[in-house]
């Protein structure tokens, strides 16, 4: 769940008009870290787009929740979709019950340091975005 919740306040972020959300794969990756993949309806008017070192750590105040990382993934333009696939785990000091619920009952106080670089494919032009603070909260109603 909170690698979806990186996900998508990634994408909502960085300007990508996100209208649906799939979860099409979700497994153990060990006893504190989940791996899957997404499809996330987008609508990409721009050239194709190259995100790459996509990470994220979400918080609740100043504690560590999850770490983040999904695998690089090309948005080609005029994309209406793209699926990603990253993997969640827990942070040292935290554990999976303290996410969980966190996830489920505090949502308000949860917020995501997000950082990828996003490369237009044909320029080759890159630029790194960083995001501190970001409300999952805000961004999870903005995509409604």
């Amino acid at each position: 769940m909170f690698r979806q919740l990186i996900l998508i306040t990634l994408l909502s972020a960085f300007s990508f008009n996100l209208s649906t959300f799939n979860i099409t794969s979700i497994n153990r990756a060990g006893a504190r870290s989940l791996k899957g993949s997404v499809v996330i309806g987008v609508d990409n008017k721009s050239s194709d787009v190259i995100i790459s070192d996509i990470k994220g750590t979400v918080y609740r105040g100043e504690t560590a929740l999850v770490n983040g990382k999904a695998e690089d993934v090309t948005i080609p333009a005029g994309s209406n979709k793209v699926s990603v696939s990253g993997i969640a785990t827990v942070c040292p000091g935290s554990s999976v019950w303290i996410a969980m619920f966190a996830a489920l009952s505090d949502i308000d106080s949860l917020t995501a340091d997000i950082s990828c670089t996003l490369t237009d494919k044909a320029s080759g032009k890159s630029t790194l975005v960083e995001k501190k603070g970001v409300s999952l909260k805000h961004y999870l109603n903005s995509n409604k």
